[in-house]
């Protein structure tokens, strides 16, 4: 899958954190420097699932297995959600 190691689960542990406030999922950006500030990231339910699996260890393709299970989709449509999601995730700084 492009752009996705086996690291995947190891980088994502060391610049985020998932956490659930007030029923929203926010996820925080634990490397930033503080200036400027980067708020947390708003998820729903399926990023939510999609951070917790790679907060978790889990590689690319247990999380595609994982959306295939809980959606009922095939694993291109999962593998290019969890794409898409990653270069939103990447976009945000």
């Amino acid at each position: 899958m492009e752009g996705m190691s086996g690291s995947l689960p190891e980088r994502f542990r060391k610049k985020y954190r998932l956490r659930r406030v007030a029923d929203m999922y926010w996820l925080l950006d634990i490397e930033q420097p503080g200036v400027p500030y980067r708020q947390p990231i708003a998820l729903n339910h399926t990023g939510a699932m999609i951070c917790g699996l790679l907060e978790n260890g889990a590689g690319a393709e247990e999380v595609v297995e994982a959306m295939q299970a809980s959606y009922g989709i095939s694993a291109e449509a999962a593998r290019a959600d969890l794409e898409q999601f990653l270069k939103q995730l990447a976009g945000c700084g």
